[in-house]
């Protein structure tokens, strides 16, 4: 109760800063354009005729997006069914414009890719895109190709695949002593993914399977409550951001809160990594952490040629990762690996589970690729598994994971679907929808139909 009162004390002293930011800070137009937009015009989307959710002064429609209990992707299908494939909302100080069409989704991220190139990220946990903090998500123009370079090439799963071999091996002989009991699945492959990542990214050494410490504090931090009134007052107030990210990342360094543990477990990991290889040549790969150290060879400034189109940062380079880079990226596979990863998994299970015929005819083609259960199973025979490939395609169809963050920002003043959106303004979108829409899929758009990937 009164950590709770606190905070909401740090929330009423961080908005009358915010105030005091505008009106101190702000030019007249700025001033005009709050009161209109924020305060007293209603909603910026009603006044370009884009059907959108009911504004409320200041906060848009954020207790709408942050519900707890029901998660914004949830509740995205059923707005997109009200209002149709175009539709919008007020996120604090964002405007942000949902589609749900193919074609509006392949403008957005493929062909005008050079305008819409910056993901929206979290208010509090987005960097600036020339931080050295600043990682692959986050990054744009320049410093996103190279990194997209970099992490492309260390992310190969032939690099990865010895390490998820041993510790799937160790995770079916833990299901195996279940003899044929209930198994809470996500839980176990919870398990699973925080002992591959934390054996590709944390230095862990060898499978710890059920002992490693990350999955509750994984778990802690992605169901953190996003009515954290810090988060609020970020998402409110563009200007208090920065406040409001160095207020919590010293809180949660000095207190070790999730992530921050695992932060620092990975900065350790790092050091000890770099005394290791001291004086070494040729040092061969065992990880993520020597990867992206392989990388942070060349310090030198580069500039990198244009991407055609390709805006962002103009600013030197270095060819390498710093170790502030090496560090944040490890993390990063943590925290987006762990939950879309293990829910993949989960989900598949739910499904072979539930249509059982669907499960004898994968059985069957793996039966036939892999005879013997105890021979190894060679990387290229496990591309080589067509049904094992559609039946993949078929979950992550039914059950996308990470669609809230697919969506980006307008990079200029530009005309989406006929919609003037201003330079800032967000476009989201509705990947759920996409997925499920009988026009796209048919009538049997919800039913679980590996087949459907197979061609005619």
């Amino acid at each position: 109760m009164i950590l709770a009162i606190l905070m909401w004390l740090v929330t009423a002293g961080v908005l009358l800063l915010s105030v005091l930011l505008v009106t101190s800070f702000g030019h007249l137009d700025g001033i005009l354009t709050f009161i209109r937009d924020r305060l007293l015009g209603g909603s910026y989307w009603k006044r370009k005729g884009v059907p959108c959710l009911e504004f409320r002064p200041i906060i848009g429609s954020l207790m709408e997006s942050t519900d707890p209990h029901n998660p914004w992707y949830h509740k995205l299908p059923g707005y997109t069914a009200k209002f149709g494939p175009v539709w919008g909302y007020q996120e604090g100080y964002r405007n942000i414009l949902v589609v749900a069409t193919p074609a509006l989704a392949k403008q957005v991220l493929v062909s005008e890719y050079a305008q819409y190139q910056q993901r929206r990220g979290n208010p509090i946990f987005q960097t600036r895109p020339t931080d050295d903090s600043a990682h692959l998500v986050e990054a744009y123009g320049q410093r996103w190709r190279r990194l997209r370079r970099i992490v492309a090439h260390q992310l190969s799963p032939l690099n990865l695949y010895p390490t998820i071999t041993d510790s799937t091996h160790h995770f079916v002989n833990h299901l195996l002593t279940f003899d044929g009991q209930e198994i809470e699945m996500l839980r176990n492959y919870q398990e699973l993914t925080i002992d591959i990542i934390s054996r590709m990214a944390m230095g862990q050494k060898g499978s710890q399977l059920f002992s490693n410490q990350y999955v509750d504090d994984t778990k802690a931090f992605l169901s953190r409550d996003p009515r954290n009134p810090i988060f609020l007052s970020a998402a409110m107030f563009s200007a208090l951001r920065p406040l409001a990210r160095k207020f919590f990342l010293t809180a949660g360094r000095l207190t070790e809160q999730p992530p921050f543990r695992q932060l620092k477990v990975i900065e350790e990991a790092i050091r000890l990594r770099k005394i290791e290889r001291a004086g070494k040549a040729d040092i061969e790969s065992k990880d993520f952490i020597d990867d992206f150290l392989n990388a942070t060879g060349n310090e030198t400034n580069l500039e990198l040629e244009a991407l055609e189109g390709l805006a962002g940062p103009s600013v030197g380079l270095s060819k390498g990762m710093n170790v502030a880079e090496v560090a944040v990226h490890c993390l990063l596979f943590l925290i987006a690996g762990f939950d879309s990863t293990s829910s993949g998994m989960a989900y598949a299970s739910y499904y072979l589970a539930k249509y059982p015929r669907v499960q004898e005819l994968l059985q069957e083609e793996l039966d036939a690729e892999f005879p013997d259960p105890n021979a190894p199973m060679p990387y290229d025979k496990v591309q080589n598994l067509p049904f094992l490939n559609v039946v993949v395609k078929e979950v992550m169809r039914l059950e996308p994971t990470g669609t809230v963050a697919v969506t980006r920002i307008a990079q200029n003043d530009g005309v989406l679907d006929n919609i003037k959106l201003a330079k800032g303004d967000c476009v989201q979108i509705d990947v759920r929808s996409l997925q499920r829409s009988t026009e796209i899929w048919g009538d049997d758009a919800m039913e679980f139909k590996p087949e459907r990937w197979i061609p005619l």
